[in-house]
């Protein structure tokens, strides 16, 4: 709530942030056609709202600094199993597991290069969710990729179960995610769950038949089936089977780990239901970064440097944003406060009619009676 609030202040240091003002500045724009030259007024710059925008962010801040502690809500903790969830959180809640992710360490020349992380996860019984080698992050790797040294790794697991294998295997586990810190963050990625609804086609086949990972960017934890959840199932020869080669069945509740993007794709294919309801959902395009930040400073330039309405030079920006894909047409029009639109344009005649009727005159003379005598800052009022 703090950060909304200040972005909205914030949008009143300049121009472009105030809708009432753009409008306002566009008749001002029109009226001085039809006004003799010494009673026409003087449009506004870009900066015009700034002393005023900047005293609003102060003060803002301030009070939230000085007294948000009381007058701001205490954040409540969902206890939702269709919401998004952080690994740590979600497994100990779910599966009484206490378990997160680790960064560990592969030096040079380990005894391991060559291995598959497959071959690590049936060994150790831990989930390789993400791998680091020179420069390079993968997030959710196929579990056949082969370890190249010297590498890191994303792993989730219990504590005691991670530090165990360390020491078994020689690799150093970090106190803190360092590469991955980015990539694990709750506003990137998360666990979330779906569901294999009855004409999926991956009925009757498991996570490795259909290479889970490479397909479709997410690691898969276990799966819930009959008020049981399988991470590990013991056969008949007491060999530990993987939980993803464990072939799906209809109505199996699948927990995996996802980023948000990927979630979102997952959302719009007919082999899974998405149960998890409020992660985010906005497409991340950084490829279009570019576009975005040209297209910025379009309209910034012709602001600045030309005589164009301030309405037009946004506009400009904002088609050249939707013709190179930065935002596509529906993404725009949702953007838009329609509520707000008819506000401002059911003023403008609201406005006209007030002035034509001489309400307006009206109501200036009224304040002059009462205010008459009142002294402002040495002036008097007569």
């Amino acid at each position: 709530m703090p950060m909304g609030f200040c972005a909205i202040m914030g949008g009143t240091m300049t121009m472009v942030g105030s809708s009432p003002l753009i409008l306002l500045n566009d008749l001002i724009v029109t009226s001085n056609k039809d006004l003799p030259a010494d009673l026409q007024m003087e449009p506004f710059s870009l900066f015009s709202a700034t002393p005023i925008g900047l005293v609003l962010v102060v003060t803002g801040i301030l009070y939230f600094v000085l007294f948000g502690h009381w007058v701001l809500p205490k954040a409540k903790e969902s206890n939702d199993g269709a919401k998004s969830q952080t690994l740590k959180n979600y497994l100990k809640r779910m599966y009484e597991l206490e378990a997160d992710v680790y960064e560990v360490i592969v030096p040079e020349g380990h005894a391991c290069e060559g291995q598959t992380f497959d071959d690590i996860m049936k060994r150790d019984h831990v989930y390789i969710i993400g791998s680091f080698h020179k420069g390079q992050r993968w997030f959710a790797p196929v579990i056949q990729t082969k370890i190249t040294t010297p590498c890191r790794l994303a792993i989730l697991g219990g504590k005691e179960d991670v530090l165990a294998m360390a020491k078994v295997e020689g690799f150093k586990v970090l106190k803190s995610l360092e590469v991955f810190a980015e990539d694990y963050a709750p506003t990137k990625s998360g666990v979330a769950e779906v569901v294999i609804p009855p004409d999926s086609s991956l009925i009757g086949k498991c996570a490795h038949d259909v290479v889970f990972r490479k397909r479709y960017g997410a690691s898969l934890l276990g799966i819930h089936r009959f008020g049981e959840t399988l991470s590990y199932v013991e056969t008949e020869n007491h060999v530990s089977t993987p939980v993803g080669e464990v072939q799906l069945h209809q109505g199996d509740t699948l927990a995996i780990h996802s980023t948000w993007e990927a979630l979102n794709r997952l959302s719009r294919d007919r082999d899974f239901v998405v149960v998890t309801s409020d992660f985010p959902r906005d497409e991340l395009r950084p490829k279009k970064v570019w576009w975005a930040m040209f297209f910025f400073l379009v309209a910034l330039g012709l602001i600045l440097f030309s005589e164009v309405l301030l309405s037009l030079c946004l506009l400009v920006g904002a088609v050249g944003m939707i013709m190179t894909k930065v935002v596509d047409i529906d993404e725009a029009y949702n953007a838009v406060s329609w509520s707000t639109v008819f506000l401002l344009a059911s003023l403008i005649p609201l406005g006209q009619a007030v002035q034509s009727t001489g309400t307006a005159e009206w109501i200036a003379q009224q304040i002059l009676l009462v205010l008459h005598g009142v002294r402002f800052g040495g002036c008097r009022l007569v």
